[in-house]
């Protein structure tokens, strides 16, 4: 499935049975028939999402993969550690043209509360915001995968925090009371 429409408001965390990520509006999904095949609910050329979340190629009505749906979660990735986003704009029309003419800005190595960003998150998210889709992940399960190495390296304390301390690292994820 392509749900083509990935963004904060269609994210939803729930904590029953354990803390999840549910995935809202299944609205402008398309569903995959086969591995290359993808039904056609909609016509190639039509636009269809949020444009400061989409693809550059789903901006252009080009027909889309999943790796469309990983460009719009980086995209909210990168919003959640940077507050803002990866384009220049000050009006959407900017910021989509922007998308559509050059790469994203580096997410940078601190969020924006001052908390070291891992090179590896840094390269995940540059490598699904990618222009070219060819250079993309290729997979959710390559992000996946990418995002528990990061969140494995999180688990370790550094060399400046002694040992029997929790790391006080990426306070931004960590609920609120």
């Amino acid at each position: 499935m392509i749900h083509r429409d990935i963004k904060p408001d269609n994210l939803f965390v729930v904590e029953v049975p354990k803390e999840q990520l549910k995935v809202l509006d299944f609205g402008v999904a398309r569903v995959r028939q086969s591995q290359t095949e993808v039904s056609r609910l909609t016509q190639v050329g039509q636009v269809v999402g949020t444009p400061l979340w989409m693809a550059p190629e789903q901006v252009l009505g080009r027909d889309v993969d999943e790796r469309a749906d990983l460009y719009a979660l980086a995209t909210v990735l990168y919003t959640l550690l940077a507050r803002r986003f990866p384009f220049e704009g000050g009006a959407m029309s900017e910021v989509v043209m922007s998308r559509l003419s050059g790469e994203a800005q580096p997410v940078g190595e601190f969020t924006f509360l001052g908390e070291p960003i891992p090179k590896k998150l840094q390269q995940v998210v540059a490598v699904c915001l990618a222009r070219d889709v060819g250079r993309r992940m290729t997979s959710a399960q390559a992000m996946v995968d990418a995002l528990n190495e990061v969140l494995r390296g999180l688990a370790q304390p550094t060399s400046d925090e002694p040992e029997e301390t929790p790391s006080g690292r990426w306070s931004i994820f960590k609920r609120r009371s």
